[in-house]
């Protein structure tokens, strides 16, 4: 990429320079032919003339003056500063430095070649751009400004910002810097343009310094009569979850303070807004300490002194009946009649596994589902070049290993333990009774499985994907069922 940008920036060069001399040529050859027409007078005032040569001279070095800006912008602004010296100047400063530089160029051709009184010219212009000013007073504050925030070198294209606009949080990294606007996009893809004397009002928060990780809070408030330690247990369980997909660093939880709601836990962890942004961020944390909340039995406080705490419904869970409970809140299961779900609880087998143990390889032999009662663990599958690579984090609520349930598959993926793991198995011969009562179970369990791969693999987004949606839905039906048939032969 480096090699084309630099090969890019060589041919614009080249090309400047053969359009300089090309009109030089141009320009001769024209006087040349036409030598008398040139020296014509134009205007004449006084004891001067306007002369056709003197025209074409002054656009030669107008002309000349472009190309040079382009040689300059492609050698130092696009190439040496961002490259060797990894500075990047904004389009601000760069269209004033242009500008100043056709300035220049125009006043010192009026001087050399129509020999006009410069001095008086200026104060001319300095005269017509404080009328002009009157009338421009709110263009020419955001130029102003801008010059001073460019200058203060506080923001930088390319870093990422927080700022706060009529009571609405915006993250964001810089794009733009320009005479009168700070454009920022959002990792919702969306442009802000700011006006820059509204921008230099704004307490605005530079996350990409001193480190591109910023740190952020999230705080959950739980009553009293739930044991600290257990809190901030599931709390940074879920905190591993995310942590383990490398989207947050550097995380802890903590008691912040007390209050007649309950007890304030305050979580404080590291993101860098250019990899994910901190909505996102803030979701995935959410999504994930609520499950491992949800498997510990803890509830959130209900109050509406904080309006980022977030009421869960109350979960109760009965002893003799909590395999039955949990297990009725999966997907797979979630159609299925009360007797059914206690007669899948009955054949089901808690097993525990601590930190580092294997749960199952990839190619494996395996005729069972887990469903992750708590802990964390990881996904892994081995790619073409035969190395590990994680794909995937479960937590409480996930389940894996259905296609061997549910098909007889070969294990699809290797799965390690994070921390340590409660589990529930579910052997295929606990489902014979479903199989042999229910006709449509094989299609209900298709459908759940097929739609669910669909979502994490963003699929059905065409006709052509829909179709191949379809195909894999009968197909994966089919398998069920002849599965079931073989099943309920070695049950008979």
């Amino acid at each position: 990429m480096a090699s084309n940008n630099y090969k890019m920036n060589m041919r614009n060069i080249a090309i400047a320079l053969l359009k300089v001399v090309f009109a030089f040529i141009i320009s001769q050859l024209l006087i040349h032919f036409w030598h008398t027409e040139f020296y014509k007078p134009i205007v004449t005032y006084g004891n001067k003339r306007i002369l056709p040569v003197h025209l074409m001279t002054l656009y030669i070095c107008v002309f000349t003056t472009a190309q040079l800006i382009k040689i300059v912008k492609n050698c130092l602004w696009d190439y040496y500063l961002p490259k060797r010296k990894n500075i990047k100047l904004s389009s601000l400063l760069i269209g004033i430095i242009n500008f100043s530089v056709y300035l220049a160029t125009i006043f010192l051709c009026c001087r050399i070649i129509f020999d006009l009184n410069v001095s008086s010219a200026l104060a001319a212009t300095g005269a017509f751009g404080v009328v002009l000013g009157f009338g421009l007073q709110k263009m020419f504050l955001d130029l102003f400004v801008g010059i001073s925030i460019d200058m203060d070198k506080s923001f930088r294209m390319g870093e990422w910002i927080s700022l706060n606009s009529d009571g609405a949080q915006i993250y964001g990294e810089i794009i733009q810097m320009n005479w009168r606007v700070v454009s920022i996009k959002t990792v919702e893809n969306l442009t802000h343009y700011i006006p820059n004397s509204v921008f230099s009002q704004k307490i605005v928060t530079n996350l990409s310094r001193p480190t591109p990780e910023s740190e952020f809070e999230l705080f959950f408030c739980v009553p009293f009569n739930f044991n600290e330690n257990k809190v901030i247990k599931a709390i940074t369980h879920g905190l591993d979850a995310v942590g383990c997909t490398g989207i947050i660093t550097d995380y802890k939880c903590r008691i912040s303070k007390t209050s007649i709601d309950g007890v304030l836990y305050k979580v404080k962890y590291f993101l860098n807004p250019a990899k994910c942004g901190p909505g996102k961020a803030r979701h995935l944390i959410y999504s994930r300490v609520f499950r491992f909340l949800r498997a510990a039995g803890i509830t959130l406080s209900n109050t509406d002194q904080q309006t980022y705490i977030t009421k869960l419904e109350p979960v109760t869970f009965r002893p003799e009946h909590e395999t039955a409970d949990y297990i009725s809140k999966i997907d797979l299961f979630q159609t299925l009649t009360e007797e059914q779900v206690n007669g899948i609880a009955a054949g089901t087998t808690v097993r525990n596994f601590n930190k580092g143990d294997v749960i199952c390889k990839q190619g494996d032999d395996g005729r069972s589902l887990f469903i992750v009662r708590d802990g964390c663990l990881k996904v892994f599958i081995t790619n073409d070049a035969g190395a590990q690579q994680q794909v995937a984090v479960l937590i409480p609520e996930d389940f894996f290993g259905e296609m061997s349930l549910l098909t007889g598959d070969k294990r699809s993926a290797t799965i390690i333990a994070e921390s340590q793991i409660i589990l529930y198995e579910i052997e295929a011969d606990a489902l014979a009774s479903l199989f042999a009562s229910n006709e449509k179970f094989p299609q209900i369990l298709s459908k759940i499985i097929t739609e669910r791969n669909a979502t994490n693999n963003a699929l059905a987004k065409t006709p052509e994907e829909e179709v191949a949606q379809v195909s894999k839905l009968k197909e994966l039906e089919m398998r069920i069922k002849n599965f079931s048939k073989k099943l309920l032969g070695i049950k008979g």
